[in-house]
């Protein structure tokens, strides 16, 4: 079994082959699996970074989609969100598979089947780190609307999270941004009866007349 996390004799070897075969056939960096998982994706599941960097290098597509519309950036975001749910604390290690992958411009607004972003995934599984860092390399879509015309800070603002949504506000966040009921964020606070979200929103608010 390969120890992806070490720099030993064996994954030296292994790199090399890898490199040797995409000399050979330069698109094997862009083969796909049945259900449309990439090269890059398997890479980084199974935490090899350098494995990762050798497709980008060569030129992988870093957006390139699955069968379910995911990109490697989506997949990572939901590995974070799975290792929480069993784990109950945050891969560090995400990090810096976030940051190469845009390191080689991957999207942060691309959407898969279900019209998710790796943005608003973050925020769904109330991921502040990897939200940061996407964040601060693109934060363009910070007021997309989504399902039901919910925008990133109203999906913060269900979920009570206040880290997010003041970093969400911080990077441009429209608190007075409506859903397809003409709900602001503001009375997603009032109905969830949380008064420490209220309180945090209504503290932010400035009104615009």
């Amino acid at each position: 079994m390969i120890d992806f996390y070490s720099e030993s004799l064996i994954n030296k070897l292994f790199r090399s082959k890898v490199q040797r075969l995409i000399n050979k056939d330069s698109t094997l960096v862009n083969s796909k699996y049945k259900n449309g998982t990439t090269a890059l994706s398997v890479a980084l599941k199974y935490k090899n970074l350098p494995i990762a960097e050798i497709l980008l290098s060569n030129g992988a597509n870093v957006n390139a989609q699955d069968n379910d519309g995911h990109t490697a950036l989506h997949l990572v975001v939901d590995t974070i969100q799975v290792y929480y749910e069993f784990f109950k604390k945050y891969p560090i290690y995400c990090n810096d598979h976030i940051a190469l992958l845009l390191k080689y411009n991957a999207d942060v607004n691309i959407e898969n089947n279900q019209g998710n972003t790796p943005l608003s995934d973050a925020v769904e599984c109330k991921c502040v780190e990897p939200l940061a860092i996407m964040l601060k390399h693109n934060s363009t879509g910070i007021n997309k609307k989504y399902d039901e015309g919910e925008t990133l800070l109203h999906i913060a603002v269900r979920n009570k999270i206040i880290d997010i949504i003041q970093l969400l506000i911080d990077y441009g966040a429209d608190i007075d941004a409506k859903d397809d009921n003409g709900m602001t964020t503001i009375d997603y606070a009032a109905k969830s009866g949380n008064t420490d979200v209220f309180n945090f929103l209504t503290e932010k608010w400035v009104p615009w007349y």
